[in-house]
């Protein structure tokens, strides 16, 4: 918030200035217009006495004043907003990134993205459509009340009670009306989002097992939900719209009565009551807008309350100094009596367990599967905590290392990785933007991929589409393998790297890594027995502990 305070004062100092200049202008306007006309039917002394270029000044001061603060409020505000957008996203990718894989493992990617993207945008647009709105009607009713009673005391007192019933007593049953609905709405809406996330990604699929239509019917469903839920609001907000008409229309009325009553008793001028009746018109303007600004301000709430519920997740505590702390050469990793299991599940992944990994070795992780070799990086990682023993990489315990300091040293290949939507080019230098050409072009020989490219037409030019979809899952797999390779990190971990290759090309692209990387520490972690004789050691995990094999 600090900053774009000031963007956010001055647009509402400009909006207050815009809703004054409206007012102004039309209580000019109707003194200006009245008293020409009375001065025109009165005698020629009287109409060469009345001097209409001062009102007229005034009118027109009051026109360019409102068009003016109106146009710079809503530069000022939006790009306030837009700020406060940016800002609020940083915050909150800052606050998700530690909780990654624990602390989200309960919540789908839909969601998380719903909240990222509609969440933190419905809680940056608070500012502009509800506190805004909200802040111009308080302090502008006072400023309209003060006025009002200037020039008759009952008028004035009439207003305030008008405005008192209008600007908050209708947004509050407003609010109580819509609250839950929008609530509920906000529920369907993210598991919409989800549903929808999980049917694009899982396609193909659905439409195997031939239950695509369910999905799809499931999404209409929500969404003819939140159709009827918008209308409802809609109708909400028209008839607290339509009530705050009315009340106007009754002041109007009144305020007219009270003002003749005062012409006649000699206390106001003639051409003070139309002036009167058009204030108390412009007054209500700052009213009009509150239930809508009050549904903003249920959105905004409901959002916050969910980022709060998302990002407010304990995670390892690390201290200011943990930020400096780095692993010491050698590199190697001493794992010390490490018990582990997930989280609510009963299975142990590890018992007390010992491992010593020299930096330069080439190891081979094997075991049954399901018995946890993939939980390795978790556990390096301190994505989950361990129930006992500790982790070393380098001498320093891996819990005092942050991610982004561990990522620097160790390089992971996944069985779920990610490649972008872009071409071969641009998913390698994404990894290493300082990476030349030539540097690509011997690192897809590593990975057994350069022929292949060679073949293509634009050859690492080819775009490979969301996830890699034009490659093979071994082509893609290996262009996975070789972003490791670029990062040119001291260890270097592949979980199942030649799933989905021929034996041809797993030994040829093994043999290449192990030929090539000889100074690079790398784990392999695999099922597949072939590729072992070309490891330094072979290490089976079973029964929750480590085995030389």
């Amino acid at each position: 918030m600090k900053p774009i305070k000031w963007h956010l004062a001055l647009g509402m100092l400009l909006s207050c200035v815009a809703a004054l200049s409206n007012f102004g202008l039309l209580f000019v306007s109707g003194w200006l217009i009245t008293s020409a006309a009375v001065a025109g039917l009165a005698a020629l002394a009287v109409s060469q006495a009345f001097n209409i270029m001062l009102p007229a000044a005034g009118v027109r001061f009051f026109a360019m004043a409102r068009i003016l603060s109106r146009y710079l409020e809503r530069i000022i505000t939006h790009d306030g907003a837009f700020r406060l957008t940016s800002s609020l996203r940083t915050a909150v990718y800052a606050l998700l990134i530690p909780q990654t894989p624990s602390g989200l493992m309960d919540k789908r990617g839909g969601d998380i993205l719903g909240q990222f993207v509609s969440d933190t945008e419905t809680v940056s647009a608070y500012y502009t459509d509800a506190a805004i709105p909200f802040g111009r009607a308080l302090c502008c009713s006072i400023v309209f009340i003060g006025l009002i009673s200037c020039f008759l005391p009952i008028a004035g007192m009439t207003l305030g009670a008008a405005l008192i019933i209008a600007g908050a007593i209708v947004p509050i049953v407003t609010y109580w009306m819509s609250y839950r609905l929008i609530k509920q709405m906000r529920f369907v809406k993210s598991r919409m989002q989800g549903n929808l996330a999980e049917t694009l990604q899982n396609l193909g699929e659905l439409l195997i097992l031939t239950i695509a239509d369910s999905s799809v019917n499931n999404i209409k469903q929500d969404q003819l939900y939140l159709d009827q839920g918008k209308l409802k609001l809609d109708i909400i907000e028209s008839t607290a719209r339509s009530l705050i008409t009315v009340i106007m229309m009754i002041v109007v009325l009144l305020v007219l009565f009270q003002s003749i009553s005062a012409y006649r008793a000699h206390l106001l001028s003639a051409a003070e009551i139309p002036m009167l009746v058009l204030g108390i018109m412009a007054a209500f303007d700052v009213i009009l807008p509150l239930p809508a600004a009050t549904h903003a301000k249920i959105k905004a709430d409901i959002a916050e309350q969910q980022l709060q519920a998302s990002c407010n997740h304990t995670v390892a505590d690390q201290t200011e100094e943990d930020l400096f702390v780095s692993p010491n050469a050698p590199y190697d990793l001493v794992m010390k009596q490490v018990s582990f299991s997930y989280p609510q599940q009963p299975s142990i992944i590890l018992d007390h367990a010992s491992l010593t990994i020299k930096q330069g070795e080439h190891v081979a992780i094997v075991g049954a599967s399901g018995m946890g070799k993939s939980s390795l990086i978790n556990m390096l990682f301190s994505f989950y905590p361990l129930q006992t023993g500790s982790i070393f990489l380098g001498g320093v315990d891996v819990k005092k290392i942050t991610c982004d300091k561990l990522s620097s040293f160790v390089s992971v290949v996944s069985q779920d990785f990610h490649l972008f939507s872009g071409t071969i080019k641009e998913n390698l230098k994404l990894i290493n933007p300082e990476v030349t050409d030539k540097e690509i072009k011997d690192v897809l020989k590593i990975v057994q991929l350069d022929q292949f490219v060679k073949e293509l037409l634009e050859g690492i030019h080819t775009f490979i589409g969301n996830e890699g979809v034009r490659l093979s899952g071994g082509q893609a797999r290996r262009l996975a393998i070789a972003q490791g390779l670029l990062r040119k990190t001291p260890w270097l971990i592949l979980d199942e790297p030649t799933d989905g290759l021929d034996s041809q090309t797993e030994q040829a692209l093994m043999q290449q890594l192990m030929t090539h990387y000889t100074d690079q520490t790398i784990v392999v972690i695999t099922h597949k027995s072939e590729i072992l004789p070309l490891m330094d050691r072979v290490i089976l995990l079973q029964d929750g502990c480590f085995h030389a094999v």
